[in-house]
C-alpha cells in the first residue's frame, strides 16, 4: 500500500491502495490524504472527526475526507444527529436516550415509509437520524419531504445548526432588518433570515467576498466542518448572551457524568437519578484543572456544577476518575498542555524498526520528488513523554508496533505526539451485521461485529473472493445477515470474505410487520416471551397473507427468512400449506400432502387464473407443476381452498 505524503505545496503525493478498515470510531490522528496543513479547515476537520469530539464527521476508508464535495440532505442528517447525540443502536448508551431514539421512529416511522413509498430518489440511510431530529424540533416533514435529489445549502446548513444547540428563540428576537446585512440580503429566505442573522452575530459564519453569504449555495463537507468547529469547536466564537439573571447561582449539583452530547448538554447521575443540563454560552469550565470548553468533558468524569434559574450550569469542574483518585500529576498536564501549543504536522508511513529506552522509532515513507521521482525516506522519531500510541482505539506501548506496521502519526520536529498503528495484514473475525450492495458511491460495503464488541466498515473491492459454506465464488448478496464471517485483510485492502451461515427454525407468534420497497422484516415473541426480529427478503415469501397474531414457523438461514409456514392449531382454519404434490388433476387441482408433523395430512387445492407464481409475481403456469414437487401455497382467505399465490420449492 503506497501513503500519501503530507509536505509543503510543492510537493506532489503518492497514492496508495484505500484501506478498507473503517472502525465507527476513526482515530483523528489517522490525517487525511485530501486535506494538507494549509488547507483552511485543516484543524476544523481533524477536531470533527476526533473520537473524543463524537466522531461527528469522518472520512472514507480510504482516508480521504472529500472537503470539496458537496453534502446530500440525507447524509447532512447523519451528521447533525450525531450532534444532537444520536447514536446507532449498536453503541453502549444510557437507556433513556435509547428509548427517546425509539420513541422518535416510532412516531415518524409511517411518515418515513411514506416518503419512501411514495418518492423518487428517497434514501433510507438516515431514517433513524431524520426522526431523531423531527422528534428534537431540528427538522421539519415540510423541510423533510424535500431531501429527495437536493443538497444541503448555506441557509438550511445554518438554521439547523441554530436549532441543533437550542437557540431558536435567540434567533426569533433577531430585529429584522439587521443593521449590517449581507450584501445579498434579498436572496435569503424568509423563513431562514433570523437563523442566517444570529449565525452571524454569534461568530458562527462571517461574509465571503463582497460581503455575500450566497444562502442557496450547496455547502461543502470542508465549510461543514468549519461550521460545527465555530459552533462547537474550542475555538468557537462567543455567542449572545441570555437573558439578564442567568448568570445568577441558583442551585449547585455534583455527581459523575453519564452523557455528553455535542450541543452542549451533559447527562450528571447523581445519588437521586440522572438528570441533563444545558451548559450556558458563557460558562466556566474547568476540566482536570485546566480552563477547557465542553468538547474536554468526558464520560466518567466527576463534576461539581453551579446552576442558574433556568437549569443552566454557569460554573462546572470536571475530574477524571484517575485525577479524582491518584491526584493531579503536574507535569503530564504540562506536557499535554504544550503538545496542544505546538503546530503538529501528520504523516504516514511503514515501521521499520523501535526501541524501548529510549522510545523510538524509525518510519519508512514514500514521496514524490517534483520531477516524479519516487523516493523511500527512512525517519528516527523519537516518542514525547506523554504521546498517544494506540491500535485499534487502544491504547498501546511502543512495544507493541511490528515492522511493516502501517503508522500515522502527528509530530513535531523529530518528536511524535500521536501515533495510531495499524496492522499491514490481518484476519478480523465476528459476525456479519449489515451488507450495501450499493451505496451512492457506487461500493459495496459490509459492516462486520467484532467479539469485543468494536464494528468495521469494510468497502468490499470487485476483486475479492467471496464463498461461503462449502460454495466459492459466491455474490456478496448470497451472504446473510448474521452469517460467522472471517475476512483477509492484505496491505489495508480486503481480499477474501468467508462466511459460515446456520439453517434453524423458530416457531412463535407474529406481533408485527413492517414492509418497505427493499425488504419485509416480522417481529415475533416465542412462548418464552423473548421478542426477535427477522428480515424477509424480497420475492422469498408473500408477506402480505401475515396476519398479526398469527402462529408461524419461520425457516432461518442465519437471521434471514427463507420460508414462513403459517401452524394450524385445533380448529382453526389453515391459510397456508407446505408441503408436496402427491396428485394434479382435471381442473387445475392439486392434492397437496402438508409436511406440518401430522402424518398423511393431505389438502385440496384449486389453481385459478389470479393465482400468482411467487418467483415472477406473474399469473402461474399450472403446465410448471409436477407430482413430488415441493411447494408452499397461501389460499385466498382461511375459509377458502383456492390458491392465492404458490411458491415452488427447491
Amino acid at each position: 500500500m503506497k501513503f500519501f505524503k503530507r509536505i509543503a505545496a510543492l510537493i506532489l503525493a503518492v497514492v496508495m491502495a484505500a484501506a478498507v478498515v473503517l472502525p465507527v470510531r476513526v482515530s483523528a490522528s489517522t490525517p487525511f490524504r485530501d486535506v494538507p496543513a494549509t488547507h483552511f479547515a485543516f484543524e476544523a476537520i481533524n477536531w470533527i472527526s476526533h473520537p473524543d469530539n463524537g466522531s461527528i464527521m469522518v472520512g472514507d476508508p480510504a482516508g480521504n475526507f472529500h472537503p470539496n464535495q458537496t453534502i446530500t440532505k440525507f447524509d447532512a442528517a447523519r451528521i447533525y444527529a450525531m450532534a444532537a447525540g444520536f447514536r446507532p443502536a449498536t453503541h453502549n448508551i444510557p437507556a433513556q436516550l435509547r428509548a427517546e431514539i425509539d420513541r422518535a421512529f416510532e412516531q415518524y416511522r409511517s411518515f418515513l415509509d411514506q416518503m419512501a413509498a411514495n418518492t423518487a430518489q428517497w434514501s433510507r440511510i438516515a431514517d433513524r437520524e431524520i426522526a431523531f431530529l423531527m422528534y428534537r424540533d431540528v427538522l421539519t416533514q415540510e423541510e423533510v419531504a424535500g431531501f429527495a435529489g437536493s443538497r444541503l445549502t448555506r441557509q438550511e446548513a445554518v438554521a439547523w445548526m441554530v436549532r441543533v444547540i437550542g437557540r431558536q428563540a435567540h434567533a426569533a428576537a433577531i430585529v429584522i432588518p439587521f443593521h449590517n446585512p449581507f450584501a445579498d440580503n434579498a436572496q435569503i429566505a424568509p423563513e431562514f433570515i433570523r437563523y442566517v442573522y444570529y449565525a452571524r452575530e454569534a461568530g458562527m459564519i462571517a461574509g465571503g467576498t463582497g460581503n455575500n453569504f450566497n444562502p442557496n449555495d450547496n455547502f461543502t463537507r470542508a465549510q461543514l466542518a468549519a461550521l460545527f468547529h465555530n459552533t462547537l469547536g474550542s475555538n468557537g466564537a462567543s455567542v449572545p448572551q441570555p437573558p439578564p439573571g442567568a448568570n445568577t447561582p441558583m442551585a449547585t449539583v455534583s455527581g459523575t457524568v453519564e452523557l455528553v452530547y455535542r450541543n452542549s448538554q451533559v447527562f450528571i447521575t447523581t445519588p437521586t437519578g440522572t438528570a441533563n443540563h444545558a451548559i450556558a454560552s458563557n460558562a466556566t469550565l474547568i476540566v482536570d484543572n485546566v480552563h477547557r470548553t465542553a468538547a474536554f468533558i468526558q464520560a466518567g468524569m466527576t463534576v461539581n456544577a453551579v446552576l442558574n434559574a433556568q437549569g443552566e450550569i454557569i460554573s462546572l469542574v470536571a475530574r477524571t476518575a484517575t485525577d479524582a483518585s491518584q491526584g493531579t500529576n503536574q507535569q503530564n498536564q504540562q506536557n499535554q498542555q504544550n503538545a496542544q501549543n505546538i503546530r503538529l504536522y501528520s504523516d504516514e508511513g511503514f515501521v521499520v524498526s523501535t526501541t524501548a529506552n529510549p522510545a523510538t522509532i524509525t518510519i519508512r515513507t514514500q514521496r514524490v520528488r517534483i520531477t516524479g521521482q519516487i523516493v523511500n525516506e527512512e525517519r528516527t522519531f523519537t516518542l514525547a513523554p506523554n504521546a498517544a500510541i494506540t491500535r485499534g482505539n487502544r491504547s498501546v506501548p511502543i512495544t507493541d508496533a511490528q515492522v511493516n506496521d502501517i503508522a500515522f502519526f502527528r509530530f513535531t520536529g523529530t518528536v511524535i505526539h500521536e501515533l495510531e498503528l495499524q496492522d499491514r495484514e490481518r484476519e478480523l473475525e465476528g459476525i456479519l451485521l449489515e451488507r450495501r450492495l450499493t451505496d451512492h458511491l457506487g461500493n459495496q460495503t459490509i459492516i462486520v461485529e467484532e467479539q469485543s464488541g468494536a464494528l468495521y466498515e469494510l468497502r468490499v473491492p470487485t476483486t475479492a473472493e467471496i464463498s461461503r459454506g462449502t460454495m466459492r465464488n459466491v455474490r456478496l448478496q448470497d451472504l446473510r445477515i448474521g452469517d460467522s464471517v472471517s475476512v483477509q485483510i492484505e496491505s489495508g485492502q480486503l481480499t477474501r470474505i468467508h462466511a459460515i451461515g446456520q439453517r434453524t427454525t423458530v416457531e412463535a407468534r407474529l406481533t408485527e410487520i413492517r414492509v418497505t420497497q427493499y425488504f419485509s422484516e416480522v417481529t415475533v415473541q416465542q412462548p418464552n416471551g423473548q421478542v426477535h426480529m427477522f428480515t424477509i427478503m424480497p420475492g422469498v415469501f408473500d408477506v402480505y397473507s401475515l396476519r398479526i397474531g398469527m402462529d408461524i414457523r419461520l425457516f432461518l438461514d442465519s437471521r434471514e427468512v427463507m420460508d414462513i409456514q403459517v401452524l394450524a392449531q385445533t380448529g382453526q382454519n389453515i391459510t397456508a400449506v407446505l408441503g408436496y404434490i402427491q396428485a394434479i388433476r382435471a381442473g387445475q387441482t392439486l392434492t397437496v400432502v402438508a409436511l406440518d408433523g401430522q402424518p398423511n395430512r393431505t389438502h385440496t387445492i384449486i389453481i385459478n387464473n389470479d393465482t400468482i407464481d411467487t418467483a415472477t409475481g406473474q399469473r402461474l403456469d399450472f403446465n410448471r407443476l409436477r407430482v413430488n414437487m415441493n411447494v408452499y401455497i397461501v389460499m385466498v382467505g382461511p375459509q377458502s381452498n383456492v390458491a392465492r399465490s404458490v411458491t415452488i420449492l427447491p
